[in-house]
């Protein structure tokens, strides 16, 4: 933490250096990622950044800091909310609103500009911080408001007149910004995928679930097959897609997923193989906000199999069913998915078995083996 930083908004190369090893250690374990929200670390590389405003390389630091900066936001986010080492994790808007705090949250967005990513692992790092970002209509709506340091940042953004304008070049990035800025009703509306503004010759269309808005169905198309699977409920029953969207999920949360597993199998004395993951997909509207539980919390319940089977464990979607007919004849349908998914006997020792709620309220078991690699069928490699 030197002053001479936040003074002239350059370091050394020796400091680039450090910049380096602290993005590093924000990777390793949760307990550097809170000890550098207690020591103000990410106060002082939010002034570092601040202080190259206006000035000349588009008012920011060098390509090599703002890469070690954006790093360094990714990979504690990653760690603090995803991270199953003994420590209880950070809810995502507990992250968001830290990071939000300490002022870097804006400059991330500024270095973001600037940053490019030369590897997957480090791709995957900045789509879950995004996409995460995605998923909280509320903050969004609060925190990037017009007014708000992180909402006026944005809205210079994408007006190109902050940071450099090279990001409209990577649509990955430069579509969930504006994805952002059109969730917080920042700007007027744009294309989610292209970011084309909304005119009488190019009206803008609903995504039919979350209503993210596109200007045709090839950027919609495009964006879906890029990120927006990911925070738009899949509702197909069709087994590959379905195994697909479960894969993908327990992939993106494999290390909370797989440690309170663990936590439930020691608690029950049974196997892996004994236990169910139940992920519910349903939208709900919570204080005005349409929310899909699997996705904004992310919500999940893990039960003894048998459990469900004798009735000691309900499916969260009964909360959905005011009529006591409904009720009792959706916990027998999803008793009997789960005893037809026993009686294959095609279970392997290591898997676990996922039961799956859609948006349209159908019921399905998936079989996940607990041994698939991380990130796999998820993202792709470069």
């Amino acid at each position: 933490n030197r002053p001479s930083w936040m003074e002239r908004g350059g370091v050394s190369p020796v400091d680039e250096e450090t910049l380096k090893a602290c993005s590093f250690f924000m990777d390793s374990h949760p307990v550097p990622v809170a000890l550098a929200f207690e020591s103000n670390l990410f106060r002082a590389l939010a002034q570092l950044v601040e202080a190259r405003k206006g000035g000349s390389d588009f008012g920011l630091p060098s390509e090599e800091v703002c890469h070690s900066i954006t790093q360094t936001v990714t990979h504690a986010f990653a760690e603090c909310t995803d991270s199953c080492s003994g420590f209880d994790c950070w809810s995502t808007e507990d992250a968001l609103r830290k990071l939000a705090n300490s002022g870097i949250l804006e400059q991330f967005l500024r270095c973001l500009t600037r940053y490019e990513y030369d590897h997957y692992i480090d791709k995957y790092r900045l789509d879950y911080l995004l996409e995460e970002l995605l998923s909280c209509p509320r903050f969004l709506r609060k925190r990037f408001k017009s007014g708000t340091p992180c909402g006026d940042t944005l809205r210079n953004i994408l007006e190109r007149r902050d940071g450099c304008t090279s990001y409209v070049s990577r649509p990955a990035v430069a579509s969930r910004l504006q994805a952002i800025a059109n969730m917080a009703n920042l700007t007027h509306p744009a294309c989610s995928h292209c970011c084309t503004s909304e005119s009488l010759e190019c009206p803008l269309w609903e995504c039919g679930r979350c209503k993210a808005l596109y200007c045709s169905r090839k950027c919609q198309l495009k964006d879906w097959r890029q990120h927006h699977k990911q925070i738009c409920c899949v509702p197909s029953a069709e087994p590959k897609a379905l195994q697909t969207l479960v894969t993908n999920y327990f992939n993106r949360h494999r290390s909370i997923i797989l440690g309170k597993i663990a936590e439930a199998c020691d608690a029950e004395s049974l196997t892996v193989n004994e236990m169910v993951v139940e992920v519910d997909f349903v939208p709900r509207v919570l204080d005005d906000d349409v929310i899909i539980p699997a996705i904004h919390q992310p919500l999940f319940k893990i039960a003894p199999i048998q459990a469900y089977i004798e009735g000691n464990e309900e499916p969260d979607i009964l909360s959905l069913e005011s009529d006591p007919e409904s009720r009792d004849s959706v916990q027998e349908k999803s008793i009997n998915i789960l005893k037809e998914a026993l009686a294959s006997d095609r279970m392997s020792s290591d898997s676990c078995l996922f039961f799956v709620t859609l948006a349209n309220r159908e019921m399905e078991c998936v079989e996940v083996p607990m041994s698939i690699k991380p990130f796999a069928n998820a993202i792709g490699t470069e």
